[in-house]
């Protein structure tokens, strides 16, 4: 079973950029390892994930990891995911999911502010 803490290390030694491709039933489930569910924009993945710099996009067949640079993507706050599920029961499609994230997402920075 492959650990991400040991994909985080050996993508520590590559180049910056460089993306690992872990099959699924090789890898350990990201959320049992202790990575946060985080947006993204969509590129066909199912879902991401991050724990630190390590980002996981889950593309049902497979994972994606790489370490992200000095911004990386932000946790999913709980609003976000309510938007998200608020966006998919209204239209029933992944974009109005991650829509309905976004708009929840900023409406919890504004009340933030």
């Amino acid at each position: 079973m492959i650990r991400w803490s040991e994909v985080a290390a050996q993508l520590a030694a590559e180049p910056q950029g460089t993306l690992l491709r872990v099959v699924r039933h090789m890898a350990e489930n990201p959320r049992d390892a202790g990575l946060a569910p985080a947006l993204a924009p969509p590129a066909g993945q199912r879902a991401d994930f991050r724990l630190g710099r390590l980002y996981v996009q889950d593309f049902g067949s497979h994972y994606d990891a790489f370490l992200a640079g000095e911004a990386p993507a932000a946790e999913l706050p709980a609003g976000a995911a309510g938007g998200a599920l608020l966006g998919l029961a209204l239209a029933r499609t992944r974009e109005a999911a991650l829509v309905g994230a976004l708009l929840a997402w900023g409406a919890c920075l504004v009340r933030r502010s």
